[in-house]
């Protein structure tokens, strides 16, 4: 099949990669900010957040990455987080 896109690039990082799901950035979500910075949030059982090269997209800039952003709570609570987080800005709100 003739796809029309370009693979560049895995995720670029500097983390140790027994986190972030070993650099696999699962079920991303992408928020750019009004200043025009770019950040990244993903995660299946744990949440994760950084902030990504807005020139390319796929380098992680280093000293941003932020472990369980939503807190995790143990498998048998219904509410703790699953997977692909959605960020959204509101206002000033995010």
């Amino acid at each position: 099949m003739n796809w029309p896109f370009e693979f560049l690039s895995t995720y670029q990082y500097t983390i140790d990669d027994s986190l972030c799901d070993h650099g696999q950035f699962i079920d991303p979500g992408v928020l750019v900010d009004d200043d025009g910075k770019v950040y990244i949030y993903c995660g299946y059982t744990h949440s994760y957040a950084a902030q990504i090269n807005e020139e390319n997209m796929y380098e992680i800039i280093d000293n941003t990455f932020q472990p369980d952003i939503l807190p995790a709570l143990p498998p048998e609570e219904p509410a703790g987080f699953f997977e692909a987080p959605s960020p959204r800005k509101i206002n000033d709100t995010y």
